[in-house]
């Protein structure tokens, strides 16, 4: 009996769920262009999961772009101030023109006035953004009594005329890399 299986050569080949059992095969070129065979299945195999990843990485990369919000100062209020430090809250009007909302995951910015930079802010208030929409967001900003006290010299002076400022920075987006910039400018005219 066991003279018998010399000649003959058992391949077991364990595929999950399958079990491939090849029997009788009496020449070990066969065993060899099998065994081959089964390689170069396996590399293919390990070749299309790579293509398709590939593929679906790179259909995640190609979303719509989005255009940038249009981002307005709603409001303005002094929170506290200490002799080193003034806290505002500032609500931000975030309108979005695109056709998809926006889930806000945080905002960073910064608020010059007349040309000099008053303050800077951050908030992880997440919010979403209507498409078509909009939403008022709260950051509170930070600053520093000399630059209060340069904005009062300024106006003291009667070098400024006008109040304008900048409201600038980003929005960071859930789900989607780097962030939406905004630039907002506007004026406000002073009594005489």
């Amino acid at each position: 009996m066991i003279s018998g299986l010399s000649d003959r050569i058992l391949v077991y080949r364990l595929e999950a769920p399958l079990v491939t059992i090849a029997t009788n095969i009496q020449r070990s070129s066969c065993v060899v262009a099998s065994l081959s065979l089964y390689r170069k299945r396996s590399d293919m195999k390990k070749l299309v999961l790579l293509l398709l990843t590939t593929i679906l990485a790179g259909c995640a990369l190609l979303q719509a772009p989005l255009t940038e919000p249009n981002v307005s100062l709603a409001d303005l209020r002094l929170l506290d101030a200490s002799l080193f430090e003034q806290r505002y809250a500032i609500k931000i009007r975030v309108q979005n023109p695109n056709a998809v909302d926006l889930p806000v995951a945080g905002t960073s910015l910064q608020l010059e006035i007349n040309d000099a930079l008053l303050g800077r802010g951050v908030s992880n208030q997440a919010v979403t953004v209507p498409a078509y929409g909009e939403a008022v967001m709260q950051i509170n900003v930070v600053s520093n009594l000399t630059r209060v006290l340069d904005q009062i010299r300024a106006f003291e002076s009667g070098a400024a005329t006008r109040l304008r400022y900048r409201l600038f920075g980003d929005i960071r987006i859930a789900n989607r890399f780097g962030t939406l910039p905004f630039d907002y400018r506007g004026e406000i005219g002073l009594p005489p």
